[in-house]
């Protein structure tokens, strides 16, 4: 088995169990803006993409004007309720502080490549002492493109000398595992998050895991 030193984690439905703040937080701007909200599998299947995209896609499907500006309304109001209070009600998966832990004291690098922007993530993490895990995070806000382009692994990658065979990116949708599959390295689906296991498995990710106990051992090598 392959001994990973560089570990790329996605955030929301891996480490962070969100979805439900989401799915609650991206109707309320609908509805703030005027639009009727989008289905919950609607949101569920977008979470991971940057989230200007996430609405205009949201909005085109609704039927909804999808103009930068009703765009740039309702992107901004998910995003001050996220700043403001959602991400303090988001939980962690249980067991992954002790993962992380695992993870750091083996000395393996941790990282993160998210859909969020920077300023959310960053109140995510510090809401439940997380920043201490992670050696540096890339967000859309930083790059051209979010996922599932290689821009955010690549832009991790380019400050740090691993070779590509030993950095491995974990996520719970298609867009990390495509994600991963661009930049040129190995990728873990989790079945704990966003995606259903035959969705996952349509990326053809190196390894699939179905708890945390099985993450662990893949990790430890």
């Amino acid at each position: 088995m392959n001994t990973y030193e560089l570990l790329i984690w996605d955030f929301d439905g891996t480490i962070a169990d969100s979805e439900a703040v989401i799915l609650d937080t991206m109707r309320e701007a609908f509805e703030a803006g005027g639009i009727a909200p989008p289905p919950d599998g609607a949101i569920r299947s977008r979470i991971g993409l940057d989230l200007h995209e996430m609405v205009r896609v949201l909005l085109e499907e609704q039927g909804a004007e999808s103009g930068s500006q009703k765009v740039d309304a309702v992107a901004g109001h998910y995003r001050d309720q996220w700043i403001g209070e959602a991400h303090e009600r988001i939980t962690l998966f249980e067991g992954i502080v002790d993962l992380l832990e695992a993870c750091r004291s083996r000395g393996q690098e941790l990282c993160i490549a998210t859909g969020k922007s920077r300023v959310g993530l960053e109140r995510s993490l510090l809401a439940h002492d997380l920043e201490r895990f992670f050696t540096a995070w890339a967000t859309p806000d930083q790059v051209e493109r979010g996922k599932p382009a290689p821009d955010m692994i690549e832009m991790l990658l380019s400050t740090r000398a691993y070779d590509p065979a030993r950095v491995l990116v974990i996520g719970d949708s298609t867009l990390d595992l495509d994600m991963g599959h661009a930049a040129g390295v190995d990728t873990c689906a989790v079945t704990w998050g966003t995606h259903d296991e035959a969705s996952l498995r349509s990326s053809e990710p190196r390894w699939l895991v179905r708890s945390l106990p099985d993450l662990a051992s893949l990790l430890s090598g």
